[in-house]
């Protein structure tokens, strides 16, 4: 019953942890955005909590839009061309004659990771320079716009859906992407606008691209003829049904778009002058504002703020941040001042607060014009403040510029202008108006991020920052090292919580999601338990087939982790070393009898079958590897596979080595002279210590063989078709954390389903110092688990340190329970027949024949063992029976003919014979 229910509670934990690992291959989870970022291998992205999404595989990357991004692939292709004097350099060094170069393709990808959109197009998105002559550069590729995305092949631009059909064929030289139902495309030359089906709405006519303001469009058709003499109509006026609304003399009277209600209209200053019935001109440029006065008129046309304004905002929470008099102040839908006009400059307001300017510090305010941080931390980190500069001070050498040009000074429109220019550029204020609850601003020349209070809530650190997009990540630059010293700027992008995590990185392993690191650890640990019974297998085998009998006997011939698996070598130890950094020494052990393998070739195959069988059980894993690759499986998932492979390429090469107790000295130890063997034991400690703790914290002795073992582990996984991609990933998706807190949690496991367990380990600990006390715990151990070989073994073995003559009768017990337990334990039976010969000096004569059975059971089992043959003869020479005695020292010396110091057993041996002789049996 108990066996049952044990079987069932592990086929339901493997059942549940193959179903989380399938689910997790299988299951792609939604994500609000991705980000592009660099990695040796390619471009691959992130999503805003900087978990790896889809792994690099794209010679290049850009930002998504509505819901793809575009992504280019390159292959290469070989140009018979005349090569390069670069390419030559390469050719000569590869060996080839013929030149190699990228030919790039451009696709999309989705946000669950997914091409959706197979590379095939040159290059997507628009035109990168509409007013450059000649090939267009594809530097800045872009992704959909109102779900059409331009692409080109052959030359030539189409459109394309978001399924990949090509809805406008490909026939335009330049495009731009759709915007507000239209899109500007050239043709011969000449700019036009088409309509989502590809339909012309203004046929090809102006030789700049058309821009469009609230539906409206200004189309500039001058051009020359052959005198040089202005031809055609200038400023004409276009919707985007393609019907002429205006020209020059008659402009569509425009107001800035609406907000809340209310739109910025403009009077200019010439037709005011000019004194006109209708002075309200409304213009769509900021080119056309110098001069003019501002103000706000509703959705009907009526003008509810008289323009009397310099600048303008448009409205927000029931402000419009507004200029006169060369300062900002904000006023309310009324017009009435709400603050009174005080700062350098003003914004308006966004998340409930509003960016001021005031003695080159910026502050915010809130809706209700009150001063909720004040002006004290600097726009830009480099202190790049272009409105603290004065008009006045430039306004003389345009003087002198304008006079050259006979030009008439209109001194408030230039001052204005120059204002206008000086004032922060708009890209540095919309860095700095709050996102996401967070606003970055500079102090000290480093740029963080404050909350609405004006508290920091990630500290200033960065040389450049941007502000918070939808999804909560921000681009960010960081120096990286010293400046002068090699140090450099580092692009990275950063979340709420001021985690960072770089856009080209060296090492993927920060980007994997927190479950997908407990997974691979939970797997790990798992397939480690394999492998170390893999590797123990392989020499119980072969041991097997050179003589050693006792491990089909002991169980060895399995596969079965148990046989294998001890909790404190296994789990404990490996833990401890994992977390001081060490070596997760030393796993697992198979118990061996070496004297009764065949020859020394056969020992030295037996150690060698342990590394063997961990490279084939790597071997093994390389179809899942490719498998992974295949199927399109998480990075996480594959680098893993290529880094268990490699652990067990570098763990085969690592047990190679030729220091004690390593695979590789028992190979070489059996053909090492007798002196040199290591017979006692110690030069195992020195070994063990020095893997354990001087390799993992001395790197000048650790750094030859780790380089050996590395490249020797790199070389083995390229030559088993493992990418160079992988085969140079040293480890990464191995968290040291999370596997020793897998095996902790084992542990636990382990002790609560054996609780006999924890009172043997307190007993370990405590043997030493405090017998008695450890005496106790392995009765307690033995109360809960009386068939505990270990808990009788352990006890026989502290009794006999502790133990009086009185206590034989005990140590005795417990070394037969153990043995009854634990047959094929040679250390056990050594100590039982020692404490039988022991008792009977002490006049116990019961365990006479006790003490003979034991002999005779340990010859059957070791007959190879000189030990127990001279354990014999002393036996049966106390009894009086030398005629079996001489036997038993013939044998003894027979299989161990080196004679200790002084040649005791020779001296035995003669004296067995005289005692023959006297009794005339010789």
């Amino acid at each position: 019953m108990v066996f049952q229910k044990r079987t069932c509670l592990v086929v339901l934990f493997l059942l549940a942890l193959v179903s989380a690992i399938a689910f997790q291959l299988l299951h792609i989870s939604k994500t609000e955005n991705l980000y592009p970022i660099y990695n040796g291998p390619g471009y691959g992205y992130v999503n805003q909590a900087g978990e790896l999404v889809v792994k690099p595989q794209f010679s290049q990357a850009e930002e998504f839009s509505e819901g793809f991004a575009p992504v280019k692939v390159n292959d290469k292709v070989i140009v018979h061309s005349p090569c390069t004097m670069a390419e030559t350099l390469v050719l000569s060094l590869r060996g080839r004659g013929e030149c190699e170069r990228l030919h790039g393709k451009w696709g999309f990808v989705n946000l669950k990771g997914q091409v959706s959109i197979s590379p095939q197009y040159d290059t997507v998105g628009e035109s990168s320079s509409p007013y450059s002559d000649g090939i267009d550069d594809d530097f800045s590729p872009s992704s959909f716009s109102e779900g059409l995305a331009g692409v080109k092949l052959n030359g030539k631009w189409g459109f394309i859906n978001q399924s990949g059909k090509l809805v406008i064929p490909y026939q335009f030289d330049k495009v731009q992407r759709f915007s507000g139902g239209v899109a500007t495309v050239q043709v011969g030359g000449l700019w036009g606008v088409i309509n989502p089906e590809g339909k012309w709405i203004i046929q090809p006519v102006d030789k700049f691209p058309i821009k469009f303001f609230q539906g409206i469009a200004k189309l500039n058709l001058i051009s020359w003829n052959e005198s040089g003499q202005f031809i055609g109509d200038p400023n004409i006026y276009w919707d985007k049904s393609g019907r002429r609304v205006g020209d020059f003399f008659n402009p569509p009277k425009l107001a800035s778009e609406f907000q809340e209600g209310l739109a910025i209209v403009e009077i200019s200053r010439w037709a005011k002058q000019q004194g006109r019935d209708d002075p309200l001109v409304v213009v769509a440029t900021s080119e056309d504002s110098i001069g003019s006065k501002c103000g706000f008129q509703d959705k009907r046309g009526k003008v509810v703020i008289e323009p009397q304004f310099d600048y303008c905002q448009s409205f927000a929470s029931g402000l419009a941040a507004v200029q006169v008099d060369k300062k900002w102040g904000y006023i309310d839908k009324t017009g009435k001042f709400i603050v009174s006009p005080q700062f350098d400059y003003a914004d308006r307001l966004i998340e409930e607060r509003a960016l001021v300017v005031s003695d080159g510090k910026i502050g915010f305010i809130d809706k209700t014009g009150k001063i909720v941080i004040k002006p004290e931390f600097q726009i830009d980190p480099e202190l790049a403040i272009h409105y603290k500069k004065e008009p006045a001070a430039v306004l003389k050498e345009w003087k002198s510029r304008l006079k050259e040009f006979g030009q008439p000074l209109d001194l408030s429109s230039i001052e204005k202008w120059l204002a206008q220019v000086l004032k922060p550029y708009s890209s540095e204020v919309v860095q700095r108006q709050f996102s996401n609850g967070l606003a970055a601003v500079a102090k000290d020349n480093k740029c963080g991020y404050i909350d609405k209070t004006g508290k920091f809530a990630i500290q200033p650190q960065f040389t450049e920052c941007k502000r918070f997009d939808l999804h909560g990540v921000a681009q960010v630059t960081r120096q990286n090292g010293v400046v002068g010293q090699g140090g450099r700027d580092e692009y990275v992008y950063i979340n709420r919580e001021g985690k960072t995590f770089p856009k080209y990185a060296a090492s993927l392993s920060n980007f994997y999601p927190t479950w997908s690191k407990l997974l691979t650890s939970v797997m790990a640990c798992l397939l480690w338990i394999v492998a170390i019974s893999c590797h123990e297998f392989g020499h119980a085998i072969v041991a097997y087939w050179g003589g050693d009998r006792s491990v089909k006997d002991k169980g060895y011939l399995s596969f079965n982790p148990r046989r294998y698996i001890n909790p404190l070598h296994s789990i404990i130890l490996p833990a401890i070393f994992l977390v001081t950094g060490g070596i997760p020494l030393p796993g697992a052990a198979v118990y061996i009898e070496f004297d009764q393998i065949r020859n020394r070739l056969w020992l030295s195959a037996t150690a060698a079958a342990g590394p063997i069988a961990s490279i084939l059980f790597g071997l093994l894993l390389v179809p899942i590897f490719q498998f992974s690759l295949a199927w399109n499986s998480p990075h996480w998932f594959s680098t893993f596979i290529a880094d268990f492979i490699s652990l067990q390429f570098f763990i085969a090469l690592f047990n190679l080595l030729p220091i004690p107790p390593l695979d590789g000295y028992r190979i070489l130890s059996v053909w090492l002279p007798p002196k040199l063997q290591d017979r006692t034991g110690i030069a195992s400690m020195i070994g063990l210590f020095f893997l354990c703790f001087v390799l993992p914290f001395i790197s000048i002795a650790a750094a030859p063989f780790f380089i050996i073992l590395f490249v020797g582990s790199y070389l083995v996984m390229r030559a088993s078709g493992i990418s160079e991609e992988f085969s140079l990933d040293v480890w990464h998706s191995f968290h040291r954390w999370y596997i020793a807190l897998c095996l902790l949690v084992a542990s636990l496991v382990y002790l609560l389903y054996k609780p006999a367990s924890i009172f043997q380990l307190a007993g370990l600990v405590l043997e030493n110092f405090f017998p008695k006390v450890a005496l106790k715990m392995y009765d307690r151990a033995l109360k809960i688990d009386p068939k505990s070989a270990w808990s009788w073994e352990r006890k026989a073995w502290t009794l006999q340190r502790v133990g009086t003559v009185g206590d034989s009768v005990e140590i005795i017990s417990a070394c037969e329970q153990a043995i009854q337990l634990a047959p094929y334990n040679r250390f056990l039976w050594r100590a039982l027949i020692l404490e039988l010969s022991l008792s009977l000096t002490w006049g116990h004569k019961f365990y006479e024949q006790k003490l003979i059975e034991a002999i005779e059971r340990y010859i059957k089992l070791y007959p190879k063992d000189g030990w127990g043959w001279g354990v014999k003869a002393l036996t049966l020479d106390d009894f009086g029976d030398s005629e079996e005695a001489l036997l038993a020292w013939e044998k003894n010396i027979e299989l161990d003919p080196k004679d200790h110091p002084y040649k005791w057993r020779t001296q035995m041996k003669e004296s067995t014979l005289e005692r023959l002789r006297s009794l005339g049996k010789l």
